[in-house]
């Protein structure tokens, strides 16, 4: 593969002078092992900085599926690109161009890691696993070895604009011959994959407590949680350092083990009230009537192109209904919108008659909560 003797010594020169510095910031802890002839490895997904802390696990080079914005970046990507040559992705797209290109790099003899879930997790825990990751592992003639992360959503979680200094673990789940894989069916193959990397960071603090300490715990946490469970308003919440409100009276306090305390709150962390919110967003669509279920103002539409330019088309605001969104005065019928997803904290990634979109708004814009809508309404239709 072009560049790879290029990617190996960069990656080696990385590994001894970052490898040191990273362990000591996420209090991280690797299992160090040998991979068997090239692989594809799949592994939960829990802070950005994932891809350089599961490469301290491995002496091999592993080459990495990365969303396509990291691609729009300019001299970074560039430089990003000719370092380590990741394979791009545009969330919310089908993704058979990066299967063929992960593919290619197993043929050529490479290791190729994909974080199976697509996004980094929003509340702890490990979120669904794709039928097509599974056929892809029984397709492509490569063992495969699952990566598990543990720790990592405490130590940043991904609403968050700072990391916490707690404790942090990687270790190598389970390894599967080719033939093994190819003997087992895509349903089997799924479950294998979800057993390995199932994980709730609530769950494990509860059984084994660590402290993560850091500042300002709370801030943006209204880019992942939207409904207030005493008053159902929606956009009401805000944070403030380690405190989080709603308009209506409610106040919760976000600790330094990653649990909520309140009076009368009825959930202590932040997977509990993503359930309620997630069940209570179905009622909206029809007390919504006629009206947008969601809207919000000072939003920038942009369109993508194959080659990762962009253009502007608008700005203006955002409106969601049951049968269509409308955004920068741009009219999309959902049953046109084949594909949803968000980077970062809040930016949307969508995909429309053939077109890719990106929406970004604020520092505080809730870009989960159209996504979770458009999901739940793309069902229906």
């Amino acid at each position: 593969m072009k560049g790879r003797k290029r990617h190996l010594f960069v990656r080696k020169i990385l590994r001894f002078v970052l490898g040191p510095a990273l362990k000591r910031k996420f209090g991280f802890e690797p299992e160090i092992a040998e991979l068997p002839g090239p692989c594809l490895i799949f592994s939960n997904h829990t802070t950005n900085w994932d891809p350089l802390l599961l490469s301290l696990s491995f002496r091999e080079q592993v080459y990495f599926v990365a969303s396509e914005h990291i691609f729009r970046w300019g001299i970074l990507s560039r430089l990003i690109v000719w370092l380590q040559s990741p394979i791009a992705r545009l969330k919310g797209t089908v993704g058979a161009g990066t299967a063929a290109a992960v593919m290619r790099r197993l043929r050529k003899g490479c290791s190729v890691c994909i974080f199976i879930e697509g996004d980094c997790s929003w509340n702890g825990r490990t979120g669904s696993i794709s039928p097509a990751a599974a056929k892809l592992a029984r397709s492509c003639g490569a063992a495969l070895v699952t990566y598990k992360f543990t720790g990592g959503y405490l130590t940043g979680p991904r609403w968050a604009l700072k990391l916490r200094r707690g404790k942090m673990r990687g270790e190598i789940k389970g390894v599967y011959s080719p033939e093994d894989i190819r003997k087992m069916p895509v349903d089997r193959i799924e479950r294998l994959i979800s057993d390995d990397l199932s994980e709730d960071a609530y769950e494990r603090q509860r059984e084994n407590p660590v402290v993560y300490r850091g500042k300002n715990y709370a801030e943006h946490l209204e880019t992942v949680l939207f409904i207030c469970p005493f008053c159902s308003g929606v956009g009401t919440l805000f944070s403030n350092g380690n405190e989080f409100h709603c308009s209506c009276g409610l106040f919760a306090l976000y600790d330094d083990f990653g649990f909520l305390t309140g009076p009368g709150l009825p959930f202590d962390n932040v997977a509990k009230w993503d359930d309620w919110q997630t069940d209570r967003l179905r009622l909206l669509p029809e007390e919504s009537g006629d009206g947008p279920v969601f809207e919000d103002g000072d939003i920038t539409l942009r369109e993508i192109f194959p080659d990762h330019s962009s253009k502007k088309l608008g700005a203006g605001s955002i409106s969601m209904f049951i049968d269509r969104l409308v955004c920068a005065g741009a009219d999309f019928p959902l049953s046109s919108v084949f594909g949803m997803a968000v980077h970062g904290r809040n930016t949307i990634d969508m995909s429309a008659d053939k077109r890719n979109f990106e929406i970004s708004g604020g520092k505080l814009f809730c870009g989960r909560k159209y996504l979770l809508l458009y999901d739940q309404l793309r069902q229906q239709i």
